[in-house]
Formats: C-alpha cells, sequence, structure tokens
C-alpha cells in the first residue's frame, strides 16, 4: 500500500468514528493533515499548515466553508488519528 493510501484510509476511519463523516473533501484535508502532522510527502496547503501549527485565525480565515464546518474533527484528527 502507498504512503498516501495509508493516510487516506487512517483519515477515513477517524473521521466515520468521530461522527460518521464521509465528506470526500474533508477525508483529502484530514490526509493532509495527517501527513503534514508526519513530515510525510510534501507539506499541506495555507488552512492545513494553520491547522498543523495550532493557528486558530489562521485555519479560519484560510478555510473554504465545508472546512469551517468540520474544523473540530479535523483539529482532533491532528491529535487522535
Amino acid at each position: 500500500m502507498k504512503v498516501y493510501e495509508k493516510y487516506y484510509e487512517k483519515a477515513k476511519a477517524y473521521l466515520i468514528k468521530f461522527d460518521n463523516i464521509t465528506e470526500p473533501h474533508i477525508v483529502d484535508i484530514v490526509t493532509s493533515v495527517l501527513m503534514t502532522r508526519d513530515g510525510v510527502g510534501y507539506p499541506g496547503g495555507s488552512f492545513v499548515t494553520a491547522v498543523v501549527e495550532n493557528d486558530l485565525y489562521g485555519a479560519i480565515s484560510r478555510a473554504d466553508a465545508t472546512c469551517v464546518r468540520y474544523l473540530p474533527a479535523i483539529v482532533s484528527a491532528k491529535m487522535w488519528a
């Protein structure tokens, strides 16, 4: 299994467990958060970087509407997934 696929499956499983979240965009974002957190692959964009660096203002100001809606799940995945 490729590294991205491993992280994608981990993100997907966490989000389903967290609150039955299956939104593909959020699975991709959480995958990027986990990979950025672990220093694997390419670093995430400005939203993902803000999440990983615990920059709440930066994360909210860079988030699209879907990410704002799921921000608690995205942030908690950084710590618990």
